[in-house]
């Protein structure tokens, strides 16, 4: 017996008073409610907020016809939600993890404690790089190729293509 709150099934069996749906095809309603989107966290210092916001909404934009959303806390966290497990949580369910390196994040611990996160989740990790040298990242992204923030447009071609793929 399955119970979502309005609805009861068993197994197929319609229930007059349900509206006469059978169990599959609520079943299939029930867990197409969510659309499907290919989501990229954006790890970044809080002083490069404004590099961060723009580049979400050039992900998103140039990403919209294959749903491609972004994390980004100072827009996904809400007042009284707890930082840290919404944060978790964002990690576990993106598809991507990419963290902006600059100056000023490259010795945050918060940053570095993202980074471990999506290392440890097996996440495909990039790094966009604002005028910081190989030599100065942190040891765990140095395996991983970065892209330098002036040539942002050629990660949006590589996130377009992956998006792509990953709805096939």
């Amino acid at each position: 017996m399955l119970d979502t709150g309005f609805w009861m099934f068993d197994a197929g069996i319609q229930y007059p008073e349900h509206d006469c749906l059978f169990a599959a095809e609520v079943y299939f309603m029930w867990n197409c409610s969510e659309e499907y989107h290919y989501l990229v966290f954006i790890s970044h210092s809080g002083k490069d907020r404004w590099i961060a916001k723009q580049m979400a909404n050039l992900i998103e934009e140039k990403g919209r016809e294959y749903n491609v959303k972004t994390f980004l806390d100072e827009k996904d966290i809400e007042g009284g939600d707890s930082i840290s497990e919404s944060i978790r949580e964002s990690i576990e369910k993106c598809n991507e993890f990419l963290v902006l390196l600059s100056r000023y994040s490259i010795d945050r611990e918060w940053v570095l404690i993202e980074i471990g996160a999506a290392w440890g989740l097996r996440k495909r990790i990039i790094a966009i790089t604002d005028k910081v040298a190989p030599e100065e990242m942190p040891d765990i992204i140095t395996p991983y190729k970065a892209i330098d923030l002036n040539s942002f447009e050629e990660y949006l071609d590589q996130l377009i293509n992956r998006a792509k793929e990953a709805r096939k």
